[in-house]
């Protein structure tokens, strides 16, 4: 009896560390789907060339690779959890320099920035300079 009891304790424990650690893949997959997202309204709106959006699409793959080879054993440990996370915000910079690097797809318009009609401080005119008063003028 002391044995069973042994072993159902051991069996749930397994469970529960082989559930929880699973379950640290859930928010890496999420993470995932949203960096596909940006990627794809990056191409949508042009702000991805041809070339660009490959090269994130070949980094979000090999990430994806690497998380499968380690849940490959039913088991992601917090090393592997932390490198995936890792190599998730480095894809996750490189995404956001790709779209902001004012390189746009053939064909489309770039937008352009409204510049602002009037000066960003109006009690100052660009078109006098500023001099200090003398002791005369006082």
């Amino acid at each position: 009896m002391k044995k069973q009891m042994l072993f159902v304790a051991g069996l749930i424990t397994v469970l529960t560390f082989s559930v929880t650690s699973v379950s640290w893949a859930g928010p890496i997959v999420k993470r995932e789907k949203r960096q596909q997202k940006r990627i794809a309204q990056g191409v949508e709106s042009g702000q991805l060339t041809p070339r660009e959006t490959a090269k994130l699409e070949r980094g979000e793959a090999r990430i994806d690779r690497e998380r499968q080879r380690m849940l490959s054993d039913g088991n992601l440990t917090a090393r592997e959890k932390a490198k995936l996370t890792h190599d998730q915000n480095v894809m996750s910079r490189r995404i956001y320099r790709q779209k902001h690097d004012n390189q746009v797809r053939p064909g489309v318009t770039p937008a352009i920035p409204a510049t602002p009609a009037t000066p960003a401080d109006p009690g100052v005119n660009p078109a006098t300079p500023a001099t200090p008063a003398t002791p005369a003028q006082q």
